[in-house]
């Protein structure tokens, strides 16, 4: 997490990443309505400051570790980015500061919803393909209400990335943001390897303006839990995953 950061830090990084992909005055709207200094909520993942752009930083690189790793196919080129940096822009008014400078709940917000608010929120500053949209507004998964589970799965069999959007999602908040990953955020850094070694997993991070190797070790059991979470979800649905998300899965090092 890049909690000791500042707002200029965090905007640099975004532009670095994000190039292109973003118009400028899309840009400036993102920083005056608070993208980089927004918590990603209060009491779970992302409770600080600027968390609401470091865990969409740290979905998209997920995101792009699948694309590359998995071949996976997009639309788009820029799609991994706007959907990895995007799903989350909800959460933009979701929270005010209070007098002593703590966060709280807004409860003034005249949008409710989640993904479906942040597809609103953000098709009117870039024209979404039908794929960008639905890995938005699905990417809690199965996580989402019941009653929309069918949709859900409808959702995964026409656009597959739907599935690979929401397990960047749960690895970036219940792997990524509960580690220190500063120097990973910071250079050019990309997953290239997970190791078993003993009851852990280790991810290994490549920093290659570094020339160098980042470890960090994540238990079995921690690792284990978010694959077989969607599994689980996915066979409630009865869709058959293309990632291998059991046992022998948590052990081979092409699931991220």
């Amino acid at each position: 997490m890049m909690n000791n950061f500042t707002e200029k830090d965090r905007i640099e990084q975004f532009s670095k990443l994000m190039g292109s992909y973003v118009p400028e005055d899309f840009k400036g709207w993102l920083i005056e309505n608070g993208f980089f200094t927004a918590p990603a909520s209060i009491h779970h993942h992302g409770a600080y400051s600027g968390a609401l752009f470091d865990h969409s930083f740290a979905v998209t690189k997920t995101l792009l570790s699948f694309t590359e790793r998995l071949e996976l196919s997009w639309m788009k080129e820029r799609s991994p980015y706007i959907v990895g940096m995007f799903h989350d822009l909800c959460k933009l008014d979701n929270y005010h500061r209070t007098e002593n400078e703590a966060w709280e709940y807004n409860n003034a917000t005249l949008l409710p919803g989640h993904g479906d608010k942040s597809v609103m929120m953000l098709q009117q500053h870039i024209q979404l393909t039908d794929e960008e949209l639905y890995c938005i507004r699905w990417h809690m998964g199965a996580f989402d209400d019941k009653e929309n589970w069918n949709s859900y799965g409808r959702a995964v069999t026409n656009f597959p990335n739907v599935l690979y959007t929401h397990t960047a999602d749960m690895v970036a908040a219940r792997i990524l943001g509960g580690v220190k990953m500063v120097d990973l955020y910071i250079d050019d850094v990309s997953l290239t390897e997970i190791q078993t070694k003993g009851n852990e997993q280790i991810l290994m991070f490549r920093n290659k303006e570094k020339d160098e190797t980042v470890a960090i070790p994540v238990s079995n059991t921690e690792l284990l839990n978010i694959f077989q979470r969607v599994k689980m979800r996915c066979e409630t649905l009865n869709l058959i995953p293309t990632t291998n998300m059991g046992k022998e899965g948590a052990d081979n090092e092409q699931i991220l």
